[in-house]
């Protein structure tokens, strides 16, 4: 429910990042291919000697996060458990399976991903709705 501050509500901002979130993290998760121009999602922008890796979505789903984050200023006093703890995974999985192979190849089987794509769409929303 709209507040008369505005938080509520998903903004111009939200309808144009979004979408590039939740195709980012379905990328990440080896569910979706993306190319625009050329540019593939996919393609790693750092690798780690253990195998891990830093690809472009995983940067564009962190940028989407920053400006969910920065546009909205989320009021975390107004989030439930179950919110928090979803805006909380979504941050861990897109920050942490470049840093953890396992992890990252956990994600890539198809129903993991599925879960994390949802679970991280959610997160998402949960950000930009309450700011």
């Amino acid at each position: 429910m709209p507040d008369d501050d505005g938080t509520g509500k998903l903004d111009l901002n939200d309808a144009f990042v979004s979408p590039v979130f939740v195709i980012s993290a379905g990328v990440d998760a080896g569910l979706l291919e993306m190319q625009i121009w050329g540019f593939d999602f996919a393609d790693a922008f750092f690798s780690f000697s253990g195998g891990g890796e830093i690809t472009a979505a995983t940067v564009l789903s962190l940028l989407a996060l920053v400006t969910a984050f920065a546009t909205n200023r989320p009021d975390f006093s107004v989030m439930g458990a179950v919110q928090t703890w979803v805006a909380i995974a979504t941050v861990a999985l897109v920050v942490v399976p470049p840093f953890m192979p396992l992890l990252n190849d956990l994600l890539s089987i198809g129903i993991a991903g599925a879960i994390a794509v949802v679970i991280q769409a959610s997160g998402y929303y949960s950000l930009a709705y309450l700011g």
